[in-house]
């Protein structure tokens, strides 16, 4: 009996031994790759070594937690300026614009108490802005159908991000701060419309200048309250995921009003979701140009880009099988970007003209910034165009597009007609619904721009571009501070690439050519260059 026993004692410290060292091994493994001296990829390596910007950013955009919902609303609702006289009790009452003024440069005034009922339900979820909660996402919207026949099997849920789960960054990294009011998405899923703007129109038809701009270079909270708003980041990458699982159930050629030149298509998949199809082989740049410059866009916080999703054309998938893409001159195997479809802008009414004040500053070659607007009063739309033209001029910058606000400069120079600069914009529209600002058809974005700018004769797109630049000096917060984050970042382009990775499986379809080299060395140089000007604009306007 005794023997048995010892024999048990020994082989159960014989399977411990085993265990403990196998776990030192796997242990030592992890520490090897995360200090970027295993097997990790060139991305992968650089990632991690952003990894101290993205724990300071969660650190700065986490709110603590609140002993209830009702403590956690009144400390959020502490940070607003505008008011509803109706649901907020509050110790100033807002009669003036003079009231207003005063509540405005000393915040202190403002005290928020309470919530009834009836606007709990009209302020934004708590459980939707507070990243503290683990637990919160759709168990619905992740079933993943090419996991047939392990029907039973859920896949992995997309977490929130928590403290070193570095694989969530799309959660944290540049993204825009919580939102202080409520935006609640329309039937199309495609905009939202903000509550509190009409609250706004209530008591102000204008507003001063000096009220829309803070820190002398940003746009105050009520500057960006005005701006309708569109996708937020998790509706974006929820989107995303959807649409990358989802079979087509129709396929359209191309209108003039709907996904333009040939061999483009208006795709409509199986869950309703409606698309414009780039496809522009061989010439694919065109297509890594479109989804780069979406996910760029969401570094920097964007939300009028629409959404991009790579495709890999093939009539046996269950992705293809159900139209015929020889329809609309397709060849099977091919990569088309799935770009989504904006409603409310198939109109002569949703084209756009540069802002006159932008225009006249442009003309006068003098700029933007806040002892300009100080003199002056500005309407609701003309404030959230400049807020959204502010982003725009950046995002132009940054990825050298020259089929926007810069091919009209080009018209103006080579036509000696400045005429031009007063035409509708190209590749920006306004949905006649929301009057939101929307940058479409971003092909030429970062490789096809880069191409023609440095490697032939595109160099007047650079003093475009420079010139468009130096006309903002008021710009929006969260995207200065993406901006100077990629800035620090030594290698910029890869810190775009892992992101987009990590969501868009097919990147890896694309060759590294000379274009790509392109990119690589000079999008460093276009962040640094929109950095330098920042600066510039902050030590002329402290």
């Amino acid at each position: 009996m005794r023997g048995k026993t010892r024999s048990f004692l020994y082989g159960a410290l014989s399977v411990f031994v085993v265990t403990f060292l196998l776990n030192v091994m796997v242990l030592r493994i992890n520490l090897i790759e995360s200090q970027g001296t295993g097997p990790k990829s060139e991305i992968t390596h650089e990632l991690n070594k952003e990894e101290a910007y993205l724990n300071y950013m969660a650190r700065g955009q986490r709110k603590p937690k609140a002993a209830n919902e009702n403590e956690y609303l009144k400390e959020f609702l502490q940070h607003s300026v505008i008011k509803d006289s109706n649901s907020l009790t509050q110790e100033k009452t807002m009669n003036s614009f003079q009231d207003y003024k005063s509540a405005i440069n000393d915040k202190n005034n403002i005290i928020l108490q309470t919530l009834d009922g009836r606007n709990e339900e009209k302020f934004v979820d708590i459980k939707s802005v507070n990243y503290e909660d683990e637990n919160d996402y759709d168990e619905d919207e992740y079933d993943d159908e090419d996991n047939e026949e392990n029907s039973d099997e859920k896949p992995p849920k997309n977490k929130i991000f928590e403290p070193g789960d570095f694989v969530n960054v799309s959660k944290i990294i540049f993204a825009r701060p919580l939102l202080k009011y409520q935006d609640v998405q329309n039937n199309e899923g495609s905009e939202t419309v903000d509550n509190n703007e009409d609250l706004i129109r209530q008591n102000y038809q204008t507003l001063s200048g000096e009220h829309i701009v803070t820190d002398g270079i940003y746009w105050s909270d009520l500057a960006e309250k005005i701006v309708p708003k569109g996708m937020d980041q998790d509706e974006a990458f929820q989107f995303v995921h959807r649409s990358q699982h989802a079979s087509v159930k129709s396929i359209h050629p191309p209108s003039w009003n709907k996904c333009g030149r040939p061999k483009n298509a208006y795709v409509v998949l199986d869950n309703g979701s409606s698309f414009c199809a780039r496809y522009r082989d061989p010439h694919n740049k065109l297509v890594l140009g479109e989804v780069m410059s979406f996910y760029l866009s969401r570094l920097l916080g964007m939300d009028n880009i629409p959404v991009v999703v790579l495709a890999i054309t093939n009539q046996t998938s269950r992705h293809w099988r159900n139209v015929n893409i020889s329809s609309v001159q397709w060849q099977s195997g091919k990569v088309v970007a799935l770009i989504q479809w904006t409603p409310y802008m198939e109109t002569v009414k949703s084209l756009v003209s540069i802002p006159k004040i932008l225009l006249k500053t442009y003309e006068s070659s003098s700029v933007i910034n806040k002892n300009y607007l100080r003199n002056i009063t500005l309407t609701f739309n003309e404030i959230s165009e400049l807020v959204q033209w502010s982003s725009m001029i950046l995002f132009d910058y940054i990825t050298g597009h020259y089929d926007r606000f810069a091919s009209m400069q080009d018209g103006a120079e080579q036509e000696h007609r400045q005429g031009v600069l007063s035409e509708k914009v190209r590749n920006l529209l306004k949905s006649t619904k929301t009057n939101k600002l929307w940058f479409i058809d971003n092909e030429s974005g970062l490789f096809d721009a880069y191409d023609l700018i440095y490697n032939t004769a595109g160099n007047s797109f650079i003093k475009y571009h420079r010139l468009m630049l130096q006309t903002m000096c008021v710009f929006e917060k969260s995207m200065v501070d993406s901006i100077s984050r990629l800035h620090l970042s030594e290698n910029p382009h890869l810190v775009l690439e892992g992101f987009a990775a990590r969501h868009e499986p097919f990147l890896d379809y694309f060759s590294k050519d000379y274009v790509y080299s392109t990119f690589k060395e000079k999008f460093k140089d276009r962040i640094s260059e929109v950095y330098n000007w920042i600066q510039h604009c902050k030590l002329k306007n402290r």
